[in-house]
C-alpha cells in the first residue's frame, strides 16, 4: 500500500507530539492538502495552458468580431425659442429637421458617399440625440428617488411633477449629431466623416434661413418682382396708369402691416437713413400728387388710343370694385349679426343664473349660511368666471374683424367713385381716340412721367425689402449663426466585445479552472487509488520513477 511522505507537506495542525486519536473525531483536510500538494506541477500546467488559451481565444475575437465606428459632434442652438420647439418667427421646429431627407441627400450627394454604401444605409447611420450633462445628473437623482418603494402614490406622483418642471427649467438645447460607420462595408476616413457632420449642421442651417425662411416675420412682402411687365406693355396710357396705380395701392396695404411689426417704425436703412413711414409717406404722395393728376391729364388731353376699349376696361373694375363692397357690406353684416346673437344668447343665460344663485343663497332656518355657498350656483359661477375670459377674447375679435370690414368698405367707396368720374371722362373723348402722332410732345411727356413714377414705386419696393429684412436680423436672429459646435469632433470604435467584458469572462474562466482542476486532480487519485487496492499483491508493481516524480517526493 502506498505511504505518503510528510516531509514536504504541512505540518499537521494541533500541538507537537499530540496523540493522533484526539482527531479521530474531526475532519482532517491533510489527507486532501497532500493529495493537491502532489499535483501541484500538474494543476500549475494546466492553469497556464488554459489562461493562454483564453487569451489566444479572446485576442481573436475581439480583433474578428464586426465594429462600429461612432462619430459625434456636439452642438448648441442659439435662436431665440428653441428650448419652446418653435423658432424665432413663431415656426414650429423639431430636432429631427436637422437630419431630414432634403438635407441628408445633399450631403450624401455633395461628398459622393455612394462609394462607400447606399442612400439608405447612409440615411439610416445618422442619428441625433439630446445631450446635456445637468439633466441626466437630475434624472439619476430623481430615479433615485422613485426607487424608493416606500414611496406613497401622493408622493410619487408629487416628485414626477417636480422633475418636469426642473427638466424644464434646465432645457438648453444642447444636442450630439452621431454618425455610425459599419466596418462591414467600405471604411470611411475620420476627416471626411468630420465633413459630414458639419456638412450636414451647415446645410439645414441655410435652408432654414434662405429656402424656409424661419428667420423672418411671417408677413407678406412684395418685391420689384410685383411690377410685371404687364403695366409697361399695355396698349392704351389709362390702362397702363390705371394698373400701376393698382399696384401702388396695393404696395401701401403691404407697408401698413409691416408698420404693425416691433421697431418697424424707427428703424433706418440705405445711405439716406430711409424710414418705413417715410417710404410710406412718399409713395402715398406719388399716388396722390403725380400718379392720379397724370391719369387725369391723359383723360382730358384725349392721348387714348381708343376710348371705347379703355371705357370697357374701367366699366369691368368698376364692376370688381361694386361687387367687393358689396361683399364687404355682407360680411359686416354677418359679423354684427353673430354678435348680436351671441350677446343676446349670453344675456338670456345670466339672469336666470343669478335666479339660481338667489335661491340657493338663502338658507333654511336653523342651517348655517355657510355651507350652499359650495352648491351648484357656486361652482356655475366658478365656471362663469372661468369662461369670461374666452367671452371677452371672442367679442373683440368679432369686433375688429367688423372694424377692419368696414375700413375696406370705405375704401372701396373711394375706389367706387374715382372709376366713376373716370368713366365720365373717357366718354366725352372721341369714339376712335386721338392718333399716337397727333399727341406729339403730350404723349413723350406723358412716358416720361410714367417711367418715373414707376421708378418711385420699384425704389419704395427695394426700401421696404430692406426694412424688413433689416427688422428680421435684428429682432428674430440678433447672432450671426443658427448653432453653436460646443466640442470638438470625436471618432470612437464601438465593438461588441469590449476589453473589460473580455477581462470579466477571463477572471470567470480562471476561476472555474481554480475549482474544476483541482477537483479532477482529486478524483484523479482516489480513483487511481482504488483500483490500486483492488489488484492483488503479486500483480502489484512498484509505481515508475516518471510516476513517482509526477507525484512528488512525498510518494515512496
Amino acid at each position: 500500500m502506498t505511504k505518503y511522505d510528510t516531509s514536504d507537506a504541512p505540518p499537521a495542525p494541533g500541538r507537537k507530539g499530540a496523540p493522533m486519536e484526539s482527531y479521530d473525531d474531526e475532519i482532517s483536510l491533510l489527507p486532501l492538502i497532500r493529495t493537491l500538494w502532489g499535483y501541484r506541477r500538474f494543476i500549475g500546467a494546466a492553469l497556464g495552458a488554459i489562461v493562454i488559451l483564453y487569451l489566444m481565444a479572446a485576442v481573436t475575437a475581439y480583433l474578428r468580431q464586426p465594429a462600429e465606428r461612432h462619430a459625434s459632434l456636439e452642438f448648441r442652438l442659439d435662436f431665440d425659442g428653441a428650448d419652446r420647439g418653435e423658432y424665432p418667427n413663431g415656426l414650429k421646429f423639431s430636432r429631427s429637421e436637422i437630419i431630414s431627407s432634403p438635407v441628408v441627400s445633399q450631403v450624401y450627394e455633395v461628398n459622393d458617399l455612394r462609394r462607400y454604401g447606399t442612400y439608405e444605409q447612409f440615411k439610416s447611420s445618422v442619428f441625433i440625440i439630446e445631450s446635456s450633462q445637468d439633466l441626466e445628473l437630475l434624472s439619476r437623482e430623481y430615479q433615485a428617488k422613485l426607487a424608493d418603494t416606500r414611496l406613497s402614490a401622493v408622493d410619487r406622483s408629487r416628485l414626477e411633477a417636480e422633475f418636469r418642471q426642473k427638466t424644464e427649467a434646465l432645457r438648453e438645447s444642447q444636442y450630439t449629431l452621431n454618425f455610425m460607420s459599419s466596418s462591414s462595408g467600405a471604411n470611411i476616413p475620420g476627416p471626411l466623416m468630420n465633413k459630414i457632420l458639419n456638412d450636414i449642421l451647415a446645410i439645414w442651417a441655410e435652408d432654414t434661413a434662405n429656402r424656409k425662411g424661419a428667420l423672418n416675420y411671417q408677413v407678406r412682402v412684395y418685391t420689384p418682382n410685383l411690377l410685371t411687365r404687364e403695366v409697361e406693355e399695355a396698349d392704351d396710357d389709362i390702362v397702363r396708369i390705371d394698373i400701376l396705380r393698382g399696384k401702388t395701392i396695393r404696395v401701401l396695404e403691404n407697408l401698413d402691416e409691416l408698420l404693425k411689426l416691433p421697431g418697424a417704425s424707427v428703424i433706418r436703412v440705405g445711405d439716406a437713413k430711409m424710414s418705413l413711414p417715410e417710404v410710406r409717406a412718399n409713395l402715398e404722395d406719388i399716388a396722390r400728387f403725380r400718379l392720379e393728376p397724370l391719369a387725369s391729364f391723359v383723360q382730358t388731353a384725349g392721348l387714348a388710343r381708343d376710348s371705347r376699349d379703355a371705357t370697357r376696361y374701367l366699366e369691368n373694375r368698376l364692376f370688381q370694385v361694386k361687387l367687393e363692397r358689396q361683399e364687404a357690406a355682407g360680411l359686416i353684416a354677418m359679423l354684427q349679426g353673430s354678435l348680436r346673437g351671441y350677446m343676446t344668447e349670453r344675456g338670456a343665460a345670466q339672469p336666470g343664473a343669478r335666479e339660481d344663485a338667489a335661491g340657493a343663497a338663502s338658507p333654511l332656518p336653523g342651517t348655517s349660511a355657510v355651507i350652499p355657498q359650495f352648491g351648484e350656483s357656486f361652482l356655475d359661477r366658478l365656471l362663469a368666471m372661468s369662461s369670461q375670459n374666452n367671452d371677452l377674447q371672442y367679442r373683440q375679435n368679432l369686433t375688429d374683424r367688423i372694424i377692419a370690414a368696414g375700413e375696406r368698405s370705405n375704401s372701396l367707396a373711394r375706389e367706387e367713385s374715382y372709376y366713376e368720374s373716370v368713366i365720365a371722362a373717357v366718354r366725352r373723348l372721341p369714339s376712335g381716340g386721338v392718333p399716337r402722332t397727333s399727341g406729339g410732345s403730350l404723349d413723350q411727356t406723358v412716358q416720361v412721367q410714367f417711367t418715373q413714377i414707376h421708378d418711385a414705386v420699384n425704389e419704395a419696393l427695394e426700401q421696404a425689402n430692406a426694412v424688413y429684412a433689416q427688422l428680421s436680423t435684428q429682432n428674430l436672429n440678433p447672432r450671426t449663426n443658427l448653432y453653436t459646435i460646443s466640442s470638438p469632433f470625436r471618432v470612437t470604435t464601438v465593438r461588441a466585445l469590449t476589453t473589460r467584458t473580455l477581462a470579466f469572462y477571463g477572471v470567470l474562466v480562471v476561476a472555474l479552472a481554480l475549482v474544476a482542476v483541482p477537483l479532477g486532480c482529486v478524483v484523479h487519485h482516489y480513483v487511481r487509488t482504488d483500483l490500486l487496492a483492488e489488484v492483488p499483491p503479486s500483480h502489484a508493481r512498484a509505481p515508475s520513477p516518471e510516476q513517482s516524480h509526477d507525484h512528488g517526493s512525498g510518494v515512496r
